[in-house]
């Protein structure tokens, strides 16, 4: 199963074969072979597997998916030549036939199935109570538009009370996207640069070439005229919504992402860096971006209460690559569709140590909270409130942003974040001048902490100013 069988196929299986699981839904934008995965759990429980897959073509209408239906249908259960008029009788059919057969029914892409009739999913509804509830048969659904699956089947009314399990897929941690380096001698600086630009995403990782270096591997797949991440972060759009199919859509997702990927921002301050406005069709399309792990939404809290500031949400990208691509690759790709870009070193590329850091900041919030909490000693301790911090500028307080700050019910933990060959001594005065305009309750004890890569400086280093300081070559 290759390399993302280590985590994520594993945990999909287990999750999969748990007893007794009618029905399932599988999201997330992981680029992980879904339908593959369930035909794995097929192959390991010895049924049959009945795969049903709705196809990308907005001009065919409900006719091209029925027929798409009738088809798949045929083909896994022997019956050939099906063809239905409406989704009563597909649904009825595949019923029938799968009485007393103990199958894996697999509606992958439900999304495109359903997307010219609302009949579809009134009558997959039915299905599940006639046909799969106490019938031994298993109905696993899928989809890649993850926004449109939680709206219409995890939170639709029509599912209350059906569905068995939700799989939402999130990025691998820190610790096991190193695995894919297990059997070479690399250094962890080589191992947290690549996954500063590729993140903790499974399929991203198995397009690096282990022997090589990590600048050679991003150059060649990023910088390169057919690298694969030259033109995966709008094929990712264009498959993970639906109005982006038009060019129009597209360009608008990826303003708002460009929006996003600098500090984080309110959606009134979107609406005033991108001109899109401030209306439900904005907050959906954030919505969306979210459940795809692209943008996370951190809401601001009161440290005194831990209430959160509900008015004062923002969204800032959280995905290392997106934000990478849209600060190198986009801006160039006429330039590096001619080829004038494999030359580049990651040193000529404008800020890139800038960059980096809010990459390795990036990294830190995707793929080692875990493993930093386990540092901190808080497993098990109940944590108020955790993530980046924006305090805006009152009559009480200083304007200050943390990259990461944790409560719990006495303790702030200030987390900062450093990537760097050297990290120097005047790191302290940053977080010193942070703690200060904090303004923290006199109550509550104040920890700093720094998560690092590199070497510190000698002073740092006989500094007794963190109160912890863990290195990210050792999460690995």
């Amino acid at each position: 199963m290759g390399f993302i069988g280590r985590r994520e196929e594993l945990q999909i299986l287990q999750e999969l074969m748990r007893s007794p699981l009618a029905v399932a839904t599988i999201t997330g934008r992981r680029r992980i072979g879904k339908s593959r995965l369930v035909a794995e759990h097929a192959r390991r429980t010895g049924r049959k597997l009945i795969k049903i897959e709705g196809r990308d073509t907005p001009h065919g209408g409900n006719a091209s998916q029925l027929a798409a239906f009738a088809a798949d249908l045929g083909r896994d259960a022997g019956t050939p030549g099906l063809g239905f008029e409406n989704w009563n009788s597909a649904y009825n059919t595949l019923g029938k036939l799968a009485q007393g057969k103990d199958w894996i029914i697999l509606l992958d892409e439900i999304t495109w199935l359903a997307r010219h009739s609302e009949e579809c999913l009134a009558e997959l509804k039915v299905f599940i109570d006639a046909y799969v509830n106490g019938s031994g048969n298993q109905l696993i659904v899928c989809g890649s538009i993850s926004q449109w699956v939680e709206q219409h089947v995890n939170e639709s009314d029509l599912f209350v009370g059906r569905i068995s399990r939700k799989i939402h897929l999130q990025p691998l941690t820190l610790s096991e996207s190193a695995q894919f380096w297990s059997d070479r001698e690399v250094t962890p600086r080589e191992i947290l640069t690549s996954l500063c630009v590729t993140g903790g995403i499974p399929r991203y990782l198995e397009e690096i070439n282990v022997r090589e270096s990590a600048e050679w591997n991003i150059l060649r797949l990023c910088f390169e005229p057919s690298g694969y991440l030259v033109s995966e972060l709008p094929n990712l759009i264009k498959s993970s919504f639906l109005s982006a199919t038009r060019e129009s859509s597209l360009e608008r997702y990826l303003k708002l992402l460009r929006a996003l990927s600098g500090q984080g921002k309110t959606p009134a301050e979107i609406e005033a860096a991108t001109g899109i406005h401030n209306n439900e069709s904005l907050h959906d399309s954030l919505a969306a971006l979210t459940l795809t792990g692209l943008v996370s939404e951190k809401p601001t809290w009161s440290i005194k209460t831990t209430e959160l500031h509900k008015r004062n949400v923002r969204y800032r990208v959280e995905d290392p690559y997106t934000r990478f691509y849209l600060k190198y690759i986009r801006p160039h790709l006429r330039e590096i569709g001619r080829g004038m870009y494999q030359n580049t070193t990651l040193k000529q590329l404008p800020s890139w140590d800038t960059i980096r850091g809010l990459q390795f900041e990036a990294l830190v919030g995707q793929s080692m909270i875990p493993a930093i909490l386990d540092r901190l000693h808080l497993r098990g301790v109940p944590v108020q409130r955790f993530g980046p911090y924006f305090q805006n500028k009152t009559a009480q307080h200083a304007a200050v942003q943390i990259d990461y700050l944790l409560q719990t019910d006495d303790v702030l933990y200030v987390c900062e974040t450093k990537f760097c060959r050297t990290i120097a001594a005047s790191v302290i005065d940053e977080v010193k001048e942070k703690v200060r305009r904090l303004g923290a309750p006199k109550e509550m004890t104040v920890r700093k902490i720094l998560i690092y890569s590199g070497e510190l400086d000698p002073a740092l280093k006989d500094s007794i100013y963190f109160d912890r300081e863990i290195c990210a070559d050792e999460l690995l």
